[in-house]
């Protein structure tokens, strides 16, 4: 079964990663087809994605409240062979990070219902082996920013996000 994804990430993708492997028969599904989220869709019913080549199924937890931000992330993670799971909320976070046991977090700070702080405190209170980046926006408070720095993110990505950047960042925190 194919998944089709942006010829735009694709081509981003392909431009700017010549230390990964990446062919169009990575986008070979080894699982269910991904769907579309529908407005009822929670942690725990939200399809996981699975490609059949790449990370060797390293899981990743997307916590991210912009749809086009996550929906680029999510076929990133698919070409690249992640096991990705999604959360919007700060809530969801939390509860995908005990079900998914996630290898690495891409992270926004902004969520609609508080702080990605909070999230990145909680895994670094409990050391947990998680790595975390962090995407943030130029506009975010720098006591947020301050925080970020002292919880000791992996990585950090200012906005508009570059896949290929993440992409690499992710090979790196996987390998």
């Amino acid at each position: 079964m194919r998944r089709d994804i942006s010829e735009q990430v694709y081509s981003q993708l392909k431009e700017r990663t010549s230390d990964m492997l990446l062919y169009e028969d990575i986008l070979e599904c080894s699982e269910r087809p991904p769907t579309e989220p529908s407005e009822k869709a929670t942690p725990a019913t939200r399809p996981v994605v699975q490609a059949s080549v790449g990370a060797k199924g390293a899981r990743v937890l997307i916590v991210e409240s912009d749809p086009a931000s996550l929906e680029a992330l999510r076929e990133m993670c698919a070409v690249l062979g992640y096991l990705a799971t999604e959360a919007r909320t700060v809530a969801e976070a939390t509860a995908e990070l005990a079900r998914a046991r996630p290898r690495c977090l891409l992270l926004a700070m902004m969520l609609p219902d508080g702080s990605g702080v909070k999230i990145l405190r909680e895994i670094r209170d409990k050391f947990l082996p998680i790595k975390v980046a962090v995407m943030f926006g130029s506009a975010e408070p720098r006591a947020i920013l301050d925080e970020v720095n002292h919880l000791r993110a992996d990585g950090l990505f200012l906005r508009p996000l570059n896949i290929p950047s993440i992409a690499s960042w992710l090979w790196l925190a996987n390998n």
